[in-house]
């Protein structure tokens, strides 16, 4: 059975994801814009939640080019700069 993206847990769709930006990207590219995943309400709150968060940031963004990480409130899609 196949399953959906959307359907993994968060750790898998950011290793696929790293593994995407890190294999599309060349020695050139200068940055990868992307939206940031959008942090759990009253995460800041919490030590253990931020820290997880941060560490879910690292594996998305690790061992690639230089990532602008935007916080979006809607997800818009352009493939022209």
């Amino acid at each position: 059975p196949l399953i959906a993206f959307n359907e993994l847990p968060n750790k898998a769709q950011y290793l696929i994801l790293n593994e995407l930006i890190r294999t599309n990207s060349t020695p050139a590219t200068t940055v990868v814009l992307t939206a940031l995943p959008a942090p759990e309400t009253g995460m800041s709150d919490d030590e253990l939640r931020s820290l997880r968060y941060l560490e879910q940031l690292e594996s998305l963004f690790s061992g690639g080019p230089p990532v602008l990480g935007v916080h979006a409130r809607q997800l818009t899609m352009t493939m022209s700069l």
